[in-house]
Parts: C-alpha cells; structure tokens; sequence
C-alpha cells in the first residue's frame, strides 16, 4: 500500500520548461556568443543548475555563470509558468483519499517555495526537500531518503513522479518505486540513460491505477 505520494516539481507539477530553456540561453549567449541546442538543454533538465553549469561551462567562474542565469530567471519569471492540467484536481483527490503528498526538488528553496506560493498549493504538501536541504542531489538517493525520513515512510510505502532520469536514478539509488510522467515538454519520452522507471503514466489521474489498482 502506497501511502506516500512524493513528486518531483519542475516538469511534474508545474511547467517551467520554457522558462528554464531561455534562462540557459541567456547564459549561452552570454558566455558562448550563441544559443544552444535545446537538445542539450533539456537533457540536463532535472540536476540542480550548479552542477549544470559545472558539466557546460567548466571555464568559466561558478559564480558568475549562475549569476546570470538566476537574474534572468527572476526578470523574467512572472506569467512564466504554470501547473499542469489536472495538478489541481488529483492533489486535492490524493488529500481527501487519505494520501501525504511531499515534493523533492532540484530547484533552491527560495524559488521552489515562491513559486508553490503563488499556485496556492504549498500547504498541501507535507514534506519539502530543495536543493538547499541535501548536501547530494538527484540521482543520488539523499533527497527522497531525506523526505521519507522527515515523513517516518518506509521505501516500500513510497512511490515518487519525476520526469527525467534523475528522478527515476534518485529512485532506483533510494530502492523506491517510480513513475515517469508524460505531460511535459518531451511527453515522457526524455532520455533515461538505460534507466526503467517502475510505472509510465501519461495523465495525472492515471496514477490511481497505480496506488489503488
């Protein structure tokens, strides 16, 4: 019996996808003179940016490089994202079942949180894990240990939603179970690395076939 519900948050509860890729073409520009490949962008989706930028842009100041991409990000943030259809509706239907719902995130907390403000739906959370709260981060399993043990959640009564091979490697690492979301940008066709999440689903009320099927 699955009784925790965890989520990933970029690409899974809330769509800032664009939001993410124009933030790393800024940088791009900035620092290379011309745009990347979106390609590329999207596969580092689901790291934190710090390590990102480590992996691009090695040459360059840590530091300044992240500067960049933060301020681009806060500038241009407002109207920029939104939660995904039916996000709403099957957080709301996971509460009223009787279900904990928690987030584990590679975003920093003061966006995380921000954000989660502004859709009105933080408080529906039990547990919160960003990036500041770990000291290891997707895929490693720090940050869902980290949550089940604020939650007192055995692994087999967890499940986590992500939609990138972080996510699913976070879970693998963590011996928790896995679904892989289809209602982002690649529509659950993002590069996994050899990785097999546990469940696909493709609608967010897809997963009750799942905890309660």
């Amino acid at each position: 019996m699955k009784k925790y519900i965890v989520f990933d948050f970029d690409g899974t509860l809330l769509d800032t996808d664009q939001l993410i890729i124009d933030s790393w073409q800024a940088v791009f520009r900035r620092f290379r003179g011309k745009e990347a490949d979106e390609d590329l962008i999207l596969s580092t989706f689901g790291e934190t940016v710090a390590n990102t930028v480590k992996e691009l842009f090695a040459d360059k100041n840590l530091e300044d490089v992240l500067a960049v991409y933060r301020s681009y990000q806060m500038e241009h943030s407002e109207g920029a994202y939104k939660l995904y259809p039916g996000i709403i509706e099957i957080l709301d239907e996971l509460i009223e079942r009787g279900y904990s719902l928690s987030i584990v995130t590679s975003r920093l907390g003061n966006t995380a949180m921000q954000y989660l403000d502004e859709m009105g739906i933080k408080d529906k959370f039990d547990v919160i894990i960003t990036a500041n709260d770990v000291t290891e981060h997707k895929p490693e399993p720090g940050p869902l240990l980290a949550a089940l043990e604020k939650l007192g959640a055995k692994r087999d009564e967890a499940i986590m939603l992500g939609d990138t091979r972080f996510d699913i490697g976070c879970c693998q690492n963590a011996g928790v179970d896995s679904i892989l979301v289809g209602w982002g940008r690649r529509c659950g066709k993002a590069p996994l690395g050899g990785l097999e999440p546990t469940y696909r689903i493709y609608k967010p009320e897809e997963l009750f076939k799942i905890i309660e099927g």
